[in-house]
Parts: structure tokens; sequence; C-alpha cells
């Protein structure tokens, strides 16, 4: 057997080999994708994860907090509403939030102050980072609040589909809720948390109109506060729950796709300031880069 003949045998050999490893690589992971999909990641006793109270970073910005928190209530009650938005609904958010803001102002602008001091700088430089600092936790929470309402915007339809399904099957809205929260909790994580409180209002004797009430202003969400005005309008009028939310989910869903369109044509706008500044450079040294050197040498020559 000649050695061409026996490079190309292993080189088949191989290829197939890491062909086969990869189908078999890829199927597992497509298995595991699918599996955290429907069942949620299910973590052992060995990965218990501390509470709140037990990590390092409560049991220091927590003291902070409590002695750095103003006494202004409106103030207070207004940080309390986005913090509630963003999805923070513990007794010590407020707290941590001014905790938060104090050992981040002073641990920045304390750094900025020794490295002015010891470049030789200016020590009106810190008050920059701290400022920055201080600033951090409010610019971290609007992004909070702005992907939160993102993601019930955009899980909102399909626990609407599913909803519909169970209530067309036989069970009650308040069953069709339990439903959802309990079993669909990996397909819409934020609102069946969000489902787990209502249900807890209204079995501590809360009526169905006001847990719903307080589900969107909890959220703050226009899309959940459309979808809870249609609910306690079909029940007060006594319309079919399913028939409304069947035309509320085809709005939504026109809605995200005028949004998606409106993305789309916003890209060739967006294309325009690398295309100037990354491509049109390289761009004007490829075509102008020749004639430039040949002008260069023809002025060293002489003409």
């Amino acid at each position: 057997m000649t050695p061409s003949i026996l490079a190309v045998i292993t080189f088949l050999c191989v290829t197939v080999l890491l062909m086969i490893l990869y189908i078999r690589l890829e199927v597992a992971y497509l298995r595991m994708r699918l599996n955290r999909r429907f069942n949620g990641k299910k973590r052992g006793p060995r990965h218990k994860e501390k509470t709140l109270e037990e990590r390092l970073w409560f049991k220091l910005t927590y003291p902070l907090g409590r002695f750095t928190t103003p006494d202004d209530e409106e103030a207070l009650s207004a940080l309390q509403v986005r913090l509630n938005h963003a999805g923070y609904r513990d007794s010590s958010a407020v707290a941590l939030f001014f905790g938060l803001r104090a050992g981040l102002a002073g641990c920045f602008g304390v750094l900025a102050l020794l490295w002015a001091l010891g470049s030789g700088g200016s020590p009106l430089l810190a008050f920059l980072p701290a400022g920055m600092g201080y600033q951090a936790p409010a610019w971290a929470l609007a992004w909070k609040i702005k992907k939160r309402k993102k993601a019930i915007f955009r899980e909102l339809p399909d626990a609407l589909d599913l909803l519909i399904i169970c209530i067309d099957s036989g069970l009650g809205f308040d069953m069709a809720i339990a439903r959802i929260s309990g079993e669909f909790a990996s397909i819409t994580p934020t609102l069946a948390k969000e489902f787990e409180l209502y249900l807890v209002e209204t079995r501590s004797g809360l009526p169905r109109a006001q847990a719903l009430s307080h589900l969107a202003v909890r959220n703050g969400s226009s899309s959940l506060g459309s979808v809870v005005t249609v609910l306690n309008q079909s029940a007060r009028f006594g319309t079919d729950i399913a028939d409304a939310l069947r035309t509320t989910i085809s709005s939504m869903r026109k809605q995200r796709k005028q949004l998606a369109e409106e993305k789309g044509g916003k890209v060739a706008a967006k294309l325009t300031f690398p295309l100037v500044g990354l491509i049109m450079p390289a761009l004007m040294i490829i075509i102008l880069g020749p004639a430039i050197i040949n002008l260069i040498e023809r002025f060293k020559h002489g003409f």
C-alpha cells in the first residue's frame, strides 16, 4: 500500500470519527437545552444557594444603607415603586439600594483620591468617580426595570395562550393561573412568579379584581395593565374571558411585529456610522493609496 493511499484512508477515518463525535455532542446538547427549557434548572443539595442575609455584600451594605437612608417619605415611596417594577420586593431593598450607593461612591472616591495624590493630580478629580459610583445603582435599576418590562411583554402572549388552553379545557380562571405558574415556570419565568403572588393574594381573601389591579400596579407594564383591564371588564360585564384574551393576544402580537419591523427599518440608519467611521477610511486608503504613493515618489524625484 502506497503512502498516499494510507494517508487518504487515515484522513477519512479521522474525519468520520470526528463527525460521529460532533453529531453525538450536538444531540446531547440539544437534549440538555430542551430539558432546561421544559423542566428548568434543578440543583441538588450540594448547590444550595445562600440566602440574602447570609451573603457578604448584604452584611456590608445593609447597615450602611440603614444609616444613609433619607427621611423623605415621598422619595422613599417613589423608590419603592421603582424597586417593585424591577422585581425587588424584599423589605430591605430600599436600605440595600442606598447602601450600594454610599458604598460605591465611597470606594470609587477613595480610590480616585489615592490615585490623584500618588500621581500628583488634583484631589478634586475624585468627585467624578464618586458621583459615578453614587449614580451607578440608579442606572442599574433603570436598566433592570426596562429589561423586566421587555421580558413581560415577550412572555405575555405565550402565557395568555396557555391560559386560554387551560380555560377551554374546563379549568377555572384561578386554577388556570395556578397551572401556569406551577408547570410553565421555565417558559414564562417572570410572569410565573407574578402569578404566584396573585394566587397568594386571592387565597388570602382579596377579591379577584383587586388582586389583578395589584398585579398591574406592582409591575408597571403597560401591556400587562391592558390585559388586567380586559379581564376586569370581562368579569364585570359577564363576557367570555377566552374571547377577550384572544383579541388582546392578537393585538399584542401585531404590536410585537410592528416593533420588529421598526427595529429592522432602523438598521440601515444605524449602519451609517460604522460605514463612515470604519469601512470608508479603509476603502479610501485602498483606492487613493497607490495614487498618493505615486505622487510622493514624483515629488521626490521631480517631474
